[in-house]
């Protein structure tokens, strides 16, 4: 066997026939600029490693937020809300709320919540309403809103504003024999 000779680093080979040397210029430069070299990072590139973080911090926030998601998913299948379809006409807790309230019948905590009534006219209310029953039992004290002006402290102006919060018991209807005097007949007549 014949043993082919170590090639010198320093002698460059020559280029085949038919090319010339600024296509092998070419060549070379070709491959330098393929390789990777850490000056000609892009912009993104390097903001991406400055504002990278460890995988100790992602450990951290992963479970972080499989925390949060946990809690979400939790509170949505305890916590879930009805709503019947179609709407009730009226709402479920209706019957317990009270849009206007009768001075015959409430307590001063009820009339104490009325806008521009306070505490010391609810009570007034309250006390004039049961002196009245004293005097006159089976008797309503307030029929219509003008009753209140005999309230102390109670004005005209305080029974307008009122008017809006406040119901009364509906009037009886007037009927004949109460508006006519009855007739009286003659005894032997038949």
């Amino acid at each position: 066997m014949e043993q082919l000779p170590a090639e010198d680093p320093a002698i460059v080979p020559e280029p085949p026939a038919g090319e010339d040397a600024a296509s092998t210029a070419a060549a070379e430069t070709s491959v330098d600029s393929t390789s990777p070299s850490p000056k000609r990072k892009g912009f993104l590139s390097r903001v991406a490693e400055h504002l990278s973080w460890t995988q100790s911090q992602r450990r951290g926030l992963i479970v972080i937020l499989f925390g949060v998601l946990g809690v979400l998913t939790w509170r949505a299948i305890r916590d879930r809300a009805f709503v019947p379809d179609p709407q009730p006409p009226t709402g479920l807790r209706a019957a317990e709320l009270a849009s206007r309230l009768d001075p015959n019948t409430a307590t001063w905590e009820e009339l104490a919540a009325l806008p521009q009534l306070g505490e010391k006219r609810a009570h007034a209310i309250v006390e004039h309403r049961d002196e009245w029953h004293k005097w006159h039992p089976n008797e309503l004290a307030f029929k219509e809103p003008l009753d209140l002006v005999a309230v102390k402290g109670i004005g005209g102006s305080t029974v307008e504003n009122l008017s809006t919060f406040l119901t009364f018991p509906p009037k009886p209807p007037a009927t004949q024999a109460a508006t006519k005097p009855a007739r009286k007949t003659k005894s032997g007549a038949k």
